[in-house]
């Protein structure tokens, strides 16, 4: 995974099997009979929750990230969301991410963050 793939990624199931496996720690799968899933380590199914899309979902995936010191903003100039992470509160020290929608800002930024600590694949 490169920062080029993960901006280039539009918000839907691939950014959110991008997620899934990267930031909540599950296993994503594509089910013949029930679609796009995800697996915890502990072997529980789920349909594959809409991380890039829908607010609730992506609230927790900040909640995965707290440890990261998340900021979320709007940007009225640009009008559109910003998100990033940092392991401090006084500077942000991953990239900023501007898109048009705060779940996207917010798993964008995440991946982001990831990247950058833990080299992720």
């Amino acid at each position: 995974m490169t920062k080029e793939k993960i901006m280039a990624t539009r918000a839907g199931k691939k950014l959110d099997a991008m997620v899934a496996e990267t930031v909540m720690g599950n296993r994503y799968v594509r089910d013949e009979t029930f679609g796009d899933m995800e697996i915890t380590p502990e072997g529980i199914n789920s349909i594959l929750q809409p991380y890039s899309s829908d607010i609730t979902a992506a609230w927790d995936v900040l909640e995965r990230m707290k440890g990261y010191n998340p900021r979320l903003a709007f940007d009225t100039h640009s009008r559109k969301w910003e998100a990033a992470f940092s392991f401090n509160e006084a500077e942000f020290t991953f990239p900023m991410v501007l898109a048009t929608t705060a779940p996207e800002a917010i798993c964008k930024a995440a991946l982001l963050a990831l990247l950058e600590t833990e080299n992720v694949d």
